[in-house]
């Protein structure tokens, strides 16, 4: 695992929300408004949270391909969709 040296030190707002500078941004290709996901590590030995870009996959099946936004936050690969739609709107 690989930690920058130097940290800087981020300051949290009245909203308990971290600004992510501009440049750090755009190091790591995140845009406004893009979802992330917040990861959070404990245990005795360290306290760390870990932010990275949100890759959305299948809540059935799990793959990252051909993946559509179902209802909000909600996501389903094609397959699964079809199958969904056949299982619950197609009267056989």
């Amino acid at each position: 695992m690989l930690f920058e040296k130097n940290p800087k030190r981020y300051y949290i707002d009245e909203q308990a929300q971290i600004i992510i500078p501009l440049p750090v941004g755009k190091r790591f290709g995140l845009v406004e408004g893009e979802k992330v996901e917040v990861n959070i590590f404990y245990n005795e030995n360290i306290d760390m949270i870990c932010i990275e870009k949100s890759v959305p996959s299948c809540n059935y099946c799990g793959t990252e391909n051909n993946i559509a936004e179902f209802f909000e936050n909600a996501y389903l690969c094609q397959k699964c969709l079809e199958e969904f739609i056949m299982k619950h709107f197609v009267k056989s």
